[in-house]
């Protein structure tokens, strides 16, 4: 399998392991917050930081649906549409942030849900793309990504070997070969009998590509064990404070955690 090179860093079997701090929606949709994170991330050593530029109508139809989640210390039910729409980021600060991390010699990446948020990003000049693993059947979505020539990251948690496949196949047809897949429990936190990291070799032997690791555990045990088993590629969501509000901090590994992880 090749290296791919992502802004000057290659990326493979062979290479240090490329460890991604997500952010996702811990910037709670506040850019200032985002900054701090960002500074955060290059302090605890991460190589990119992702975000998620998508739009809440894009994947949120009926209004009545609920999450229910933990956030400081307190179940919280509320509004699914509420919930994302008050953390989307719109194109300009999209263009704030990517500038920022350029500044802080960070990458910058994000997971779009739409042909425009793929276009958002291109037009910033982002070096990868993201697709979650909620958009692997998006076969649309996937091959627009493909069409960008852009290096792409697919997360495959929910997924059969024929759905990857698909989206495989996909993302190939396209031309672009700079692919990574990633193995991924959709389950926060992941418990440990649910990690199941003999699925990163068999990725990497079924489709013949660079494979990573979207670690949704407590701790590190299980992202160490995946870079073991052949993983290029961590990624694990990142917050300043486990205790701010928001549906993902309480998970989330906080700077120590994360400087350890690196460490690890």
């Amino acid at each position: 399998m090749k290296n791919i090179n992502i802004a000057n860093q290659d990326i493979g079997i062979s290479e240090p392991c490329f460890i991604v701090a997500e952010i996702g929606i811990n910037h709670n949709g506040d850019v200032q917050l985002a900054k701090k994170m960002i500074d955060a991330a290059v302090d605890v050593g991460a190589n990119s930081v992702k975000f998620q530029n998508y739009r809440t109508n894009d994947f949120v139809l009926d209004r009545s649906l609920t999450h229910k989640y933990v956030s400081q210390g307190k179940s919280v039910v509320e509004s699914q549409y509420e919930m994302f729409k008050r953390c989307e980021l719109s194109p300009r600060d999209l263009q704030e942030l990517k500038e920022y991390c350029d500044s802080a010699q960070i990458i910058f990446h994000s997971t779009p849900t739409s042909e425009t948020g793929i276009d958002d990003l291109v037009k910033i000049g982002t070096s990868l793309l993201k697709n979650g693993s909620d958009y692997l059947t998006n076969l649309p979505l996937i091959q627009s990504m493909g069409k960008t020539n852009l290096p792409t990251v697919l997360s495959t948690g929910m997924a059969t070997v024929a759905e990857i496949d698909e989206a495989v196949r996909t993302f190939r047809e396209t031309g672009n070969e700079q692919l990574i897949l990633l193995h991924c429990t959709s389950s926060y936190p992941t418990p440990t009998e649910e990690v199941n990291l003999r699925r990163i070799p068999t990725l990497a032997q079924v489709f013949g590509c660079l494979v990573g690791f979207s670690d949704h555990t407590a701790g590190n045990t299980a992202a160490i064990g995946a870079v073991v088993l052949g993983a290029c590629w961590i990624e694990k969501h990142f917050t300043l404070d486990k205790n701010l509000p928001g549906p993902d901090h309480s998970f989330s590994a906080n700077p120590k955690e994360f400087k350890a992880l690196v460490s690890s």
